[in-house]
């Protein structure tokens, strides 16, 4: 049973999406556990890159699919937030100071989170752009032959 072409895009730019986000989410948790501090902004936008000139190139580009690859490909920053929440649980502070800190760390990651979402949408932009100027290049080329 083939889905109504609508719904098909919509699912087409949802695997690009997740798949570019498991990309960058697997390539920087690994880079976290063998350095155990560096989560680097590079990959989401080179992943949202891609992920944008290919969904272009393939005609199911969505406004938001870079942000999508952003915010999943932010997830390990949750692994780094673990450390901080055990470390100031174990601190000797009152209950009110605790939460207080518990707060700014989960302000702190959806603040992460936000930046990742940006960067991941500036990549697809970019690469949105570049597969315009390749197709442009392209149909420009072969009219002239």
């Amino acid at each position: 049973m083939r889905l109504p072409d609508r719904l098909q895009q919509k699912e087409d730019w949802w695997w690009y999406s997740v798949g570019g986000g498991l990309f960058v989410f697997l390539a920087t948790a690994m880079r976290y556990w063998q350095t155990g501090s560096e989560i680097s902004p590079a990959l989401i936008v080179v992943a949202a890159l891609v992920v944008g000139y290919v969904a272009k190139r393939r005609s199911v580009y969505d406004d938001g699919i870079g942000a999508r690859v952003g915010v999943v490909g932010g997830f390990p920053v949750i692994l780094d937030s673990y450390d901080s929440v055990v470390y100031i649980l174990g601190l000797q502070y009152t209950p009110i100071v605790t939460v207080a800190n518990l707060v700014l760390l989960a302000a702190f990651v959806g603040f992460v989170f936000g930046v990742a979402a940006l960067f991941g949408e500036v990549g697809a932009k970019v690469g949105c752009r570049l597969a315009g100027r390749t197709d442009r290049s392209r149909r420009a080329s072969h009219s002239h032959q």
